[in-house]
């Protein structure tokens, strides 16, 4: 299975003319470091941080692995007020 590196270094490939990834990192908020290992899977990637990347490469695919399923069901009704 690909992983969000893998998948972003895909992309980015696929942009014409391939975007330098210091300018990348700049665009999204992030070092030229930090981009790197976050590419290589040595760091994750923030959810903002992958939500600016997917604005930034147009990836709507990255942008839905920063969505978290629900693996429980909230009650029809609930009485407390953060519901």
């Amino acid at each position: 299975m690909a992983t969000i590196g893998d998948r972003a270094l895909q992309r980015l490939k696929e942009l014409s003319p391939p975007p330098k990834h210091r300018d990348v990192a700049d665009s999204i908020g992030m070092t030229a470091d930090a981009f790197s290992r976050a590419l290589s899977g040595k760091r994750q990637f923030s959810s903002i941080e992958l939500a600016r990347l997917a604005d930034r490469i147009d990836a709507e695919a990255m942008r839905a692995s920063t969505r978290r399923q629900r693996t429980h069901s909230r009650p029809n009704s609930c009485s407390r007020p953060q519901c």
